[in-house]
């Protein structure tokens, strides 16, 4: 995994898909606020980052939220951890980062624009879950009336049976 920026709507699991990596890479992980956090407090990470990777050979992923309101300094003090390997970076951020972000930071990632699921995705979703041996629901044997009226949005469960209306 490199360095990436995750960018979109709030609400639509940026943040959440940057801990999930981070747990499951089972490396040591930093989360910082743009917002709140200055070019001193990056440089604490990335002085602890280089530290552990020196003693573990492993690097520390660093969460930053808000990344696009991040400074020119405050971006450019994580860009030699970064190229070395200290640290990877999953930015996360409502605003374009081409826009938005210093261009040295922006061609160190990879860029991932999320979007809102719409409610055909969460049908989708929820059939593929009841159906799967393997990674959902389907030794469980559950029934899901997905055409039933989904103008609610209630999903009522009960032991073998889910019922969308």
């Amino acid at each position: 995994l490199g360095s990436c920026i995750f960018y979109g709507s709030p609400g639509v699991g940026k943040t959440t898909l940057a801990y999930i990596i981070a747990n499951s890479l089972n490396l040591e992980y930093v989360k910082l606020n743009a917002v709140s956090s200055g070019v001193a407090e990056a440089k604490r990470v990335i002085e602890s980052a280089k530290a552990n990777f020196e003693f573990t050979g492993k690097s520390t992923v660093l969460i930053l939220d808000e990344c696009h309101r991040w400074s020119k300094a405050q971006s450019d003090c994580v860009l030699e951890a970064v190229e070395r390997g200290y640290i990877i970076f999953i930015g996360t951020t409502t605003e374009n980062p081409h826009v938005s972000m210093t261009p040295a930071i922006v061609s160190r990632c990879r860029l991932f624009k999320f979007k809102p699921l719409d409610l055909q995705d969460i049908k989708d979703a929820l059939i593929m879950a009841v159906k799967d041996k393997e990674r959902g629901f389907a030794k469980l044997k559950i029934k899901l009336d997905i055409d039933a009226t989904t103008k609610n949005y209630k999903i009522d469960y009960q032991p073998r049976k889910c019922v969308v209306g």
